[in-house]
């Protein structure tokens, strides 16, 4: 024996597939009821001469029944089907049963079988009976006639079980039918009117060059290479396409495997890093550098016009006269050094990384015309193979980074300082920044929100983010086309904890945030 209940939005009571039936003994009932009058307790104020109404006993023996206990405290119950402010009475039936239950006419000798109090029952204790009595007083109230013109509103002192909070503001967005449901004509020529739609798969792109067999999905690109499938970051295959070359019959394919194998090789170095993207910004900024030396086209950072290693070209031009440059130097070979070593002593606007080069981690220049100008340990490298994915977190551990510049180079020490301090960054979090670089702008329109020709959309953009971490959700979101964000802290603990409602706590604050826009397109 049970009690169906139906949980279901009002419009979709009709459509029985939507809704969903639920069936519970009485024991879950029972169980359910006692936790719900155990959460009261713990959550009203209790005053010095009122104890509390629940045993301790039971409820360490009710509270760990889970399933009961979020059926009746979640707000998934629905909403309410009448709209009357929230304030309604108490059943009439329910009541007259609260009334009969705490009577002083009740005969509890008398009960039998079929009365509705059950077998053996032996009548109400004071703790219940007390617990009647206040809910009666603060819902039901005395039964009495309606003063004329006065409110009749209820002022209840919590809100009821039957009464979600979610349930006090139904806003359920109107279907709208659009003429085109593509989502790339979406994006290119947004409707004039309101309109929401989720798209629950992702797209994919087929990002082949000549005869380089590639895909991109998610912002991932998976290229068929002699080697077999080599998955990395979208954005950055992206780039290659456009910058890579060589001589061979299958160019991009036979560069790029070249690249690989050399990076694999760099990843095996324990000492090699590759150093953040925020970091190699700053030191570009020195000399207003144009050129990077090390590393593979792999993880070179697309803010530079050129990239090379000692004589060899990489992507760019290569110009008669030296550029400033950005040297990672573990990223280069013995015999590439050798090759850099008569530009760098001829020239100034050179900056140079490199991890301590003398025994025990101490310093000793990379070459005689060279001076250090900082050295610090912090997290300003990125995790070993990050390029597969594009990851931006930072490497967890620590390490000892040094830069150095021509001895003949002079700079402001507030740069000075702006390095040092770069260099002992403990955030492990990479911050992303758009530039206007060449390379930097294909690049970007090779990632994910780029291939769906979001940054060419005519409005306002916002990307959501929620997070749920050990009892604690957080939302925020970002305006691309303003570059500010905003974010919260979303809800209590002891109203259950999900990430999609962190999800949609963090849509509902880019949406508050359209009100001072003056573009209504999203």
């Amino acid at each position: 024996m049970g009690l169906i209940f139906r949980s279901a939005l009002p419009e979709e009571l009709e459509e029985e597939y939507r809704a969903e039936d639920v069936a519970l003994s009485p024991d879950a009932i029972r169980r359910c009821l006692v936790n719900m009058l155990t959460a009261l307790d713990r959550d009203t104020p209790q005053t010095s001469h009122i104890l509390a109404t629940y045993n301790i006993e039971i409820q360490e023996t009710t509270t760990i029944q889970e399933p009961p206990w979020l059926w009746f405290t979640l707000p998934e119950l629905g909403f309410p089907l009448l709209t009357d402010e929230y304030h309604r009475p108490i059943h009439p039936d329910i009541e007259d049963y609260m009334r009969r239950y705490i009577s002083n006419d009740q005969d509890w000798e008398q009960v039998d079988d079929e009365d509705c109090w059950g077998v053996n029952y032996i009548g109400p204790t004071a703790r219940i009976k007390e617990k009647i009595e206040a809910t009666l007083h603060s819902w039901g109230g005395a039964i009495t006639e309606p003063i004329q013109g006065a409110s009749t509103k209820p002022t209840p002192e919590r809100e009821r079980f039957s009464v979600p909070h979610a349930s006090r503001d139904p806003k359920i967005l109107q279907e709208v039918n659009l003429e085109n449901e593509d989502i790339f004509e979406l994006i290119k020529n947004p409707p004039e009117m309101g309109a929401v739609r989720i798209f629950e798969q992702p797209e994919s792109w087929d990002s082949t060059k000549g005869s380089t067999i590639a895909t991109t999905t998610q912002g991932i690109a998976t290229i068929l290479l002699p080697s077999g499938p080599l998955n990395m970051d979208g954005a950055q295959w992206h780039l290659l396409k456009h910058t890579l070359t060589n001589n061979g019959s299958n160019p991009i394919g036979s560069s790029l495997q070249t690249e690989l194998t050399r990076q694999l090789l760099l990843d095996k170095d324990k000492k090699h890093r590759s150093f953040s993207w925020k970091l190699l910004r700053i030191v570009k900024n020195v000399f207003h550098a144009t050129k990077y030396q090390g590393d593979t086209a792999i993880t070179i950072p697309p803010f530079f016009q050129n990239a090379g290693r000692g004589t060899e070209r990489i992507w760019g031009e290569t110009l008669p006269s030296p550029q400033p440059l950005v040297i990672n130097w573990p990223g280069l070979n013995d015999k590439e050094k050798i090759e850099l070593i008569p530009i760098l002593a001829s020239t100034e606007n050179w900056i140079l990384l490199t991890y301590p080069l003398g025994a025990k981690n101490k310093s000793q220049p990379p070459l005689v015309e060279s001076q250090r100008i900082a050295r610090a340990e912090g997290k300003c490298s990125r995790h070993k193979g990050w390029w597969r994915e594009g990851k931006d977190e930072l490497a967890s551990h620590s390490t000892t980074t040094e830069v150095w510049i021509s001895i003949r180079s002079r700079i402001p020490e507030t740069t000075r300082i702006t390095l040092q301090e770069s260099l002992e960054e403990d955030n492990r979090k990479h911050t992303p920044a758009f530039g206007d670089e060449d390379p930097e702008i294909i690049h970007r329109s090779g990632t994910e929100a780029g291939l769906l020709g979001i940054y060419n959309f005519p409005g306002a953009v916002y990307a959501t983010d929620g997070s749920n971490d050990r009892g604690v959700m957080g939302a925020g979101f970002f305006l691309l086309n303003e570059h500010r964000g905003g974010c919260c802290q979303l809800g209590r603990g002891i109203e259950g904890n999900s990430s999609n409602r962190a999800e949609l706590g963090a849509a509902c604050l880019a949406l508050e945030d359209t009100t001072n826009q003056q573009d209504g397109n999203l």
